[in-house]
């Protein structure tokens, strides 16, 4: 057995590689701003962020969206103009997660501002802090983005149903 440090290093790093990826992992965190078109160009060309695209819509307001690996995450950043809709996204691995998150919500009875919803890109439940703080979990489609719309999570089969059978 050695005891140095570099070896200690070396199977620490080792260790991590084949670590599965985590149940719930940081999203995106939705910012609000008084005015998203003026941070555009901060955030693309002092920070190195993507522009994905840009909305608006009666929950966010205007809303400007990016990301620093596209092809990986469909947004990291959100700058919206109302602050109402500012909240911190965390990923689930699968759709069974997201209903299983839902389920556990409900029955602690969290409160939720919104329905489930589909936004094509994404599955989510939206779930307020026990101080106020708007959350949103979601499993990413890999589908194109779509207009929102609610979302019936209740028939989604949970992650041990998924294990004994197929979709």
């Amino acid at each position: 057995m050695c005891h140095n440090g570099l070896e200690t290093i070396r199977m620490t790093t080792s260790a991590r590689a084949v670590t599965p990826e985590p149940k719930v992992r940081l999203g995106h965190v939705a910012l609000a701003v008084r005015n998203p078109d003026r941070l555009e160009s901060f955030y693309r060309d002092v920070i190195g962020l993507q522009l994905v695209r840009r909305h608006v819509n009666e929950h966010t307001g205007d809303a400007v969206l990016f990301s620093g690996s596209p092809d990986e995450e469909d947004h990291e950043l959100v700058l919206l103009s109302n602050p109402q809709a500012a909240h911190m996204a965390f990923r689930v691995p699968s759709r069974a997660a997201l209903a299983d998150f839902y389920r556990r919500a409900a029955a602690s009875e969290v409160a939720m501002p919104l329905p489930p919803m589909n936004f094509g890109h994404a599955w989510s439940v939206f779930v307020t802090d026990p101080e106020g703080n708007q959350c949103e979990v979601y499993w990413a489609t890999g589908w194109p983005p779509a207009a929102p719309r609610p979302l019936d999570l209740t028939s989604v089969k949970s992650q041990a149903e998924y294990a004994r059978a197929p979709d």
